[in-house]
């Protein structure tokens, strides 16, 4: 009970320090961390309260996650937070295929291939070593539904079974 509050961490203390465009970029970079967080923390409290997935909440949760990336970033360049987004659009996935909404499920997985390829190509130009041969897209399949709670296994089947499903692998691996 002792840490600082929010509001003194170092990512909003910068943004209060400068003005400008300094201190865009600085809140820029802020919202994007904070949106982050808040995507994960709000992954893990779906899967603690799995009696929300008997509704749609999960999706409107997971789909309101992603939307904050946009209002923090207006020209899309979400940097590394490329990552998370794909994530939950993989995750929104299982969710919309479980609650009958399976084009919007394979939609979610058209997108995180597309916030795949932007780390990808991001990684292959940042010049780091080891990151010329990163494949986050080839890895989507193997990784689904990125999150196991609640039980995913009948989900799986059938999304599986769906001719769509080898088709997105196939476009994965290109």
């Amino acid at each position: 009970m002792r840490m600082p509050e929010l509001k003194h961490c170092r990512e909003l203390l910068l943004a209060e320090a400068a003005d400008g465009r300094e201190e865009t970029e600085y809140i820029r970079t802020a919202l994007l961390e904070m949106a982050d967080h808040f995507a994960r923390k709000t992954v893990y409290g779906l899967m603690n309260c799995v009696r929300h997935f008997d509704s749609d909440r999960p999706i409107e949760k997971i789909k309101g996650a992603i939307s904050l990336f946009g209002l923090a970033c207006d020209d899309g360049d979400l940097g590394v937070h490329h990552s998370i987004v794909m994530q939950l659009y993989v995750y929104l996935s299982r969710i919309q295929w479980e609650r009958g909404d399976h084009d919007d499920a394979f939609a979610s997985l058209d997108e995180a291939y597309r916030h795949g390829r932007v780390l990808e190509t991001m990684a292959r130009a940042s010049k780091e070593p080891g990151t010329e041969d990163w494949k986050v897209v080839e890895k989507l399949p193997e990784d689904w539904p990125m999150w196991c709670k609640p039980d995913y296994s009948q989900v799986e089947k059938e999304i599986k079974a769906d001719p769509r499903w080898a088709a997105w692998v196939e476009k994965t691996k290109g």
